[in-house]
């Protein structure tokens, strides 16, 4: 089953949208700039990884994926240090 990232306006509070996902997305974090959301979404079949997406928070489009090798999502974080 396939998750999403739900969209807010932060001046209105109101919900604006739902970004899909494949998988259920377990952390968010937001790039100092604001251009990318950076994901962490959960592996696929109990011995997948955990995988890393960066998404355009123009577009909503995923820009890239990086699977996080034997890292679950539960045991997993996301820090930004530019």
């Amino acid at each position: 089953m396939g998750g999403g990232i739900l969209l807010v306006d932060t001046e209105r509070l109101e919900a604006i949208g739902l970004a899909d996902a494949a998988h259920a997305v377990y952390a968010l974090q937001l790039s100092p700039d604001g251009s990318r959301v950076y994901g962490l979404a959960a592996p696929q079949g109990a011995a997948g990884s955990a995988i890393l997406a960066a998404v355009d928070a123009r577009s909503y489009a995923v820009v890239a994926t990086v699977p996080t090798r034997n890292t679950s999502a539960d045991s997993a974080f996301l820090l930004y240090k530019p």
